[in-house]
């Protein structure tokens, strides 16, 4: 599970593990940012959306 997969580091680190062949979840705050990645590795790439702002916002998605 890589947290913003679609931008910066994260994104490098989640293209990394996918050229290697490994399964990635990638988390974002905008699912549709990670549009290309699960275009391009469709078989080894999950997106999940996900934005955490605070910690009260946390709970309330449990």
């Amino acid at each position: 599970m890589i947290t913003g997969a679609s931008r910066g580091l994260g994104c490098a680190w989640a293209k990394s593990a996918l050229a290697q062949g490994d399964l990635v979840i990638g988390v974002a705050k905008n699912i549709n940012n990670l549009d290309v990645l699960k275009q391009e590795y469709f078989s080894n790439f999950i997106s999940v959306q996900m934005g955490v702002i605070s910690e009260a916002s946390s709970k309330r998605r449990h």
